[in-house]
């Protein structure tokens, strides 16, 4: 009876953690040109999974880079983010070997730094062609604070702002890559700090 129960809730869990809530307005229908939506893409050869929300698809674009890597919370950060959804349009990224993108097929290998700045950067790319927008607001929490500081280093002219939330880099890690340094040259670029 126990395994029959588990089983049960497992596949109620997997069923919720595949849909997202569309908006609605006060009578109950869908709200014109909102976003709600779970989509699966192919980023550099590995699927990977998104999801989009937004009250109005024509707002800027939201990226958030989640900690880890290999971090699940996107439920956590949806909950807490629920706000900005009325001012972008805001991307859930389950990063490569993360959440619903994990595979026991990704190569260890692959794992690196320069990949997760390489998936970023197709994700973007993809995001700004879908969207029809020159540029995205991003968002790293813990290590997605890190792999974006890369990312708007390597590809600034990518992004209208970025901003780090609990940015945590091991001390040889702060030490090797100092946070000043790319932030000073980042704002010289045009990019605005929040």
């Amino acid at each position: 009876m126990m395994r029959k129960t588990f089983y049960f809730l497992l596949i109620i869990l997997c069923a919720a953690c595949s849909t997202t809530r569309s908006f609605k307005t006060s009578d109950g229908k869908k709200l014109p040109n909102s976003i709600a939506e779970i989509r699966r893409l192919k980023i550099n050869g590995s699927k990977q999974f998104l999801t989009i929300r937004g009250v109005d698809r024509a707002k800027p674009i939201l990226l958030w880079l989640h900690g880890g890597p290999g971090n699940v919370a996107m439920l956590l950060y949806m909950h807490h983010s629920a706000a900005l959804e009325e001012q972008f349009v805001v991307v859930y990224w389950d990063q490569r070997g993360s959440g619903k993108s994990y595979s026991s097929r990704i190569a260890p290998a692959s794992m690196t730094l320069d990949q997760f700045i390489s998936d970023t950067h197709e994700l973007t790319s993809w995001l700004k062609k879908h969207f029809k927008q020159d540029k995205l607001f991003l968002v790293g929490h813990s290590w997605g604070g890190f792999l974006g500081l890369h990312v708007i280093n390597r590809y600034p002219t990518d992004y209208a702002a970025f901003v780090a939330v609990s940015p945590s880099p091991t001390a040889r890690v702060a030490n090797r890559y100092p946070m000043s340094s790319p932030l000073i040259r980042l704002n010289n670029e045009g990019i605005p700090l929040l």
